[in-house]
């Protein structure tokens, strides 16, 4: 089973935010069919592929998939 959840984008827009300046970002995911704990991993980048905070810098998303 692939431990990865998927989002239904590969790639997010974001804003021009300014430093400091909270931006909301929301991302889709398919919930896979069976009862597992799944991650996705994010990273933020710039329009030239480039880490906008290090490479260090990731999002992990965890989700439990409940039985229906």
């Amino acid at each position: 089973m692939d431990i990865h959840l998927r989002s239904l984008h590969s790639e997010l827009p974001i804003a021009d935010t300014l430093p400091g300046q909270p931006v909301h970002i929301s991302v889709e995911f398919a919930a896979p069919k069976e009862t597992c704990t799944v991650a996705s991993v994010w990273r933020i980048e710039d329009e030239q592929g480039k880490p906008c905070y290090g490479p260090a810098f990731i999002l992990h998303v965890v989700v439990n998939v409940m039985a229906r």
